[in-house]
């Protein structure tokens, strides 16, 4: 397959999914969610002229099996592999939903994990983009990958989730941009959310340390941020646990930025405008 590696440059590329195997098969196993991950709605079907039949329906597509194609064999089946190695003995059990005490070193690894995991959805749902996701982000992680150091200017947060229904395994992403007021440059950064069992990530990427303002809302208080987390720090893994209703505040809150007018005026302009700002020079 022809392609250049996002991560080391080289040529090629190879079927990634954005939601390693691990998962895939503890969701299925140990969670009990159909790996397709497909919902089936059921309704009725009118055509002018006949009478309603009742239907159903397969909607929406495999969030389990979503692929991308931007790293290269060698950086999948090599140090990709490896972090997530490193990091399913870790997430497993907050997956689950048990208590556990984090270590700095585990946070380390999960704010890492979460950033590379983040990366790949945001490349999943680049179309959608206005500016092309920059090169920098994918090339600190390649540049990290032997101590599984996180990326710069970076955050993550993590909070427990408790659905009233079925487990899911969902993602949203956006891509937030705008004109720093004090010196007119113009920066992007990157917001997803997802979801994996008991765990909801929220991870915050700028093309500069500059561009965090550029969603400058806090997540909700039961976000744990891992990027806070200092050595030798132990942080309980337990407390306040999100709910439907506190999963989509935290969505409308982050990624729907634009729901809330005027919120952003005082920290950047033209978070969301019908004519984007001109695209900066470091940006590709």
């Amino acid at each position: 397959m022809s392609g250049t590696c996002i991560y080391c440059g080289g040529p090629g590329s190879s079927r990634e999914h954005v939601w390693p195997k691990w998962i895939r098969d503890h969701a299925k196993n140990v969670m009990g969610v159909d790996p397709d991950n497909v919902q089936e709605y059921r309704g009725n079907r009118q055509r002018r002229g006949s009478l309603p039949r009742d239907t159903t329906e397969k909607k929406g597509h495999s969030r389990l099996s979503l692929v991308i194609r931007h790293p290269c064999v060698r950086c999948n089946s090599e140090w990709l592999s490896q972090l997530e190695m490193a990091a399913s003995p870790i997430l497993t059990p907050m997956i689950e939903g048990s208590d556990r005490n984090l270590s700095y070193l585990d946070a380390r690894i999960i704010r890492t994990w979460a950033t590379k995991t983040a990366m790949h959805i945001a490349y999943a749902s680049e179309r959608g983009f206005t500016y092309p996701i920059p090169d920098r982000l994918a090339g600190e992680l390649y540049a990290g990958r032997a101590d599984i150091a996180p990326v710069r200017h970076v955050k993550v947060w993590v909070a427990k989730y408790s659905p009233l229904g079925q487990f899911a395994y969902r993602h949203m992403a956006a891509q937030g941009y705008g004109v720093i007021p004090t010196n007119g440059e113009v920066h992007q950064v990157i917001r997803v959310i997802f979801i994996a069992g008991h765990t909801i990530f929220y991870v915050r990427m700028p093309d500069d340390a500059s561009a965090q303002p550029l969603a400058w809302r806090d997540p909700l208080p039961a976000f744990r941020a891992l990027h806070s987390v200092r050595d030798g720090e132990i942080v309980p893994w337990s407390g306040d646990t999100l709910t439907d209703a506190g999963v989509s505040h935290a969505m409308n809150r982050h990624i729907h930025a634009e729901i809330y007018p005027g919120e952003d005026l005082g920290v950047w302009s033209g978070l969301k405008t019908s004519a984007p700002p001109p695209r900066p020079p470091h940006m590709p």
